[in-house]
């Protein structure tokens, strides 16, 4: 799914913001953490198919999990500004970055 897709499908889950965190090491690596909130700031529950898609958005900025290193991806969405951000670390090579755009 692209970007502009997932956005599109939180706007009609009545999702305005979105953060999570996708970690691990060696070979294996996960999504976790993600919480959803309303304008108004009150959590909101996903379903399968928004943690499907913010899974292929992970895959789709390529971090790599089996180069042995480790680390941990943050990305942050405003639903309403269709701003996505994306924050990288990997410990063992003492890298950080970020990345952020706006998706029309």
């Amino acid at each position: 799914m692209k970007s502009n897709a997932l956005l599109d499908q939180l706007v009609s889950l009545g999702i305005a913001s979105l953060a999570c965190i996708a970690s691990g090491s060696g070979d294996e690596g996960w999504v976790s953490d993600v919480c959803c909130c309303d304008s108004d700031g009150n959590s909101l529950a996903i379903d399968d198919d928004v943690q499907a898609a913010v899974e292929e958005m992970f895959d789709a900025v390529d971090f790599n999990f089996s180069d042995g290193q480790g680390g941990e991806l943050e990305l942050t969405i405003d639903v309403v500004t269709r701003a996505v951000s994306w924050k990288g670390r990997e410990p063992v090579m003492e890298v950080t970055w970020e990345r952020s755009e706006v998706i029309k």
